[in-house]
């Protein structure tokens, strides 16, 4: 798992970001008390996480009843997102080189 962890670092995940993310895709979903205590990681360090990851497209949620549940989106999303981050990047080439 340390390779996993890395690797969405490198992606951009902050170390706790990571560990989220990494949770929600094991649990399926969960609400933010239980990812914090599984975690370790205060509670509203956890709202700020998450919505952090759901900007990035990584979280979304349902409500159930009155509580959110937290759910990590299919992991192959990060691929769908690095592509377009490389498609961005390739259309300013041109005025980068002149």
């Amino acid at each position: 798992m340390p390779e996993i962890k890395q690797t969405l670092k490198n992606f951009g995940l902050t170390e706790n970001e990571a560990e989220v993310y990494l949770l929600l895709l094991k649990l399926g979903n969960a609400p933010a008390s239980e990812i914090s205590q599984k975690t370790n990681i205060h509670r509203i360090n956890i709202y700020d996480i998450l919505e952090r990851l759901q900007k990035r497209g990584l979280v979304s949620f349902v409500i159930t009843g009155k509580r959110k549940q937290y759910e990590a989106i299919n992991p192959k999303k990060i691929l769908e997102i690095e592509e377009e981050r490389k498609k961005e990047i390739e259309s300013i080439i041109p005025e980068l080189i002149k």
